[in-house]
């Protein structure tokens, strides 16, 4: 609340929300799909008929999201077992 705006801790929880959603945002979308073409929204998975093109985008940003804990510990700013922690999830 009272900390520097651009902080590498606060890039690095920004970071964390936006490689989380994008997989969530994907997966959500194709669940729906139909859904989202009936209301004439244009999503990737509208035009993936056998969700391949979307899973490689959800796996690609999972595995960024998966080396991000090793990141904030080798930055410093937290302790090993908080990468060890987060393979458990």
């Amino acid at each position: 609340a009272g900390g520097e705006l651009l902080s590498p801790e606060a890039a690095l929880l920004s970071g964390a929300l936006f490689l989380w959603q994008i997989p969530h945002f994907l997966a959500l979308a194709w669940m729906y799909r139909a859904d989202y073409a009936a209301g004439g929204y244009e999503m990737l998975p509208r035009r993936d008929p056998t969700g391949e093109r979307t899973a490689a985008v959800c796996l690609e940003y999972s595995c960024y999201l998966t080396a991000l804990p090793f990141a904030v510990w080798a930055s410093g700013l937290t302790g090993c077992m908080f990468a060890v922690e987060s393979l458990a999830c």
